[in-house]
């Protein structure tokens, strides 16, 4: 396999710009500075991070070992979720795209990740939804329980 194929392969989000160059969205860097950059996740890290890809969900964002703890974190909790709430916990607009997360939050169940995930996407639209129909009494509502929920989980 040729060098540009085995970065392809290997970048999560591989993208091609307008000017037809090709970089990894999730990490910004071009192909060329790319290829003598990257460190490759392990087997046990891709692995997790098949499951996670399975219900929809993309790398996880942090530092090389931040990546390489959360994917397995969030691996252990999608095993014992739903298909649906897999696909609730691998939300690509969500906190729980962080590795952070995981790590921090990893001695909390699957149903308390969950709950919080529900809760937090339930919050963002309603107030999303709100802020659109200029309802700025409700919104500032929600919002203080959206900045309480986030601030309890350490956000």
């Amino acid at each position: 396999m040729d060098d540009f194929r085995k970065w392809q392969n290997d970048a999560d989000i591989p993208t091609q710009d307008s000017s037809g160059k090709w970089y990894d969205a999730e990490t910004g860097f071009y192909y060329v500075a790319l290829k003598s950059e990257r460190v490759n996740a392990d087997d046990k890290t891709k692995s997790a991070r098949a499951i996670a890809k399975s219900a929809g969900g993309i790398a996880l964002t942090g530092s090389a070992k931040q990546k390489k703890w959360g994917e397995q974190i969030r691996a252990a909790v999608l095993a014992v979720v739903t298909t649906a709430d897999a696909q609730t916990l691998c939300r690509r607009n969500s906190v729980l795209r962080l590795a952070k997360f995981w790590i921090e939050n990893r001695a909390k169940s699957a149903h308390e990740i969950l709950s919080f995930a529900t809760a937090q996407a339930t919050l963002l639209e309603l107030a999303t939804k709100l802020q659109t129909d200029n309802k700025n009494d409700e919104y500032r509502i929600i919002a203080a329980q959206y900045n309480d929920l986030m601030s309890a989980w350490g956000f």
